[in-house]
């Protein structure tokens, strides 16, 4: 009798047990993994404080599809290079007139880390042509240029990813 009840018992609830406490597992293993990496921001509008930009996106927008209804960037999209280096990026209206009076800002980081960020001043230069002062990368790497220029009443954004070599 025993015998016959042992060649009839399924091997479903133990499959479905085990099953679940896989799962109960890897979901505890991910909490843990994601608690204890940390958490860069995205500084990609140049703000520090992320409720601003929450608060304010949709102006951040209206400015930002101002900036592309009236004027044009056009970024140089040279790589960077272990040490010295500038950035130069053209500037026109949608005429195609030179713009030589925006207040230029260069945000230079790393998409998966704040801690080598460098926050470059655009000069403008002739024909519309704008350039950073010389500045030094020290790694070789994934790199992301974020570019943010005001004219009169408006706010361009531009983000640029970029490699750099030796």
């Amino acid at each position: 009798m025993k015998e016959a009840m042992l060649k009839n018992r399924s091997l479903w609830p133990i499959g479905i047990m085990l099953i679940v406490l896989v799962v109960i597992g890897k979901i505890i293993w991910t909490l843990n993994l994601v608690s204890n990496s940390k958490v860069y921001m995205d500084n990609r509008y140049f703000e520090d404080d992320y409720m601003k930009i929450d608060e304010s996106y949709n102006d951040i927008q209206i400015l930002q599809r101002e900036f592309k209804n009236r004027y044009e960037i056009r970024v140089s999209t040279e790589n960077l290079k272990v040490g010295d280096n500038t950035v130069k990026f053209y500037l026109q209206d949608k005429d195609g007139a030179n713009i030589l009076d925006a207040d230029a800002a260069i945000l230079l980081t790393r998409p998966h880390t704040s801690e080598d960020d460098m926050e470059l001043k655009a000069l403008a230069g002739e024909d519309g042509i704008y350039q950073t002062q010389s500045f030094e990368i020290d790694s070789v790497g994934r790199w992301q240029l974020m570019y943010k220029v005001k004219i009169d009443n408006t706010v361009g954004f531009l983000k640029q990813d970029i490699n750099a070599t030796k």
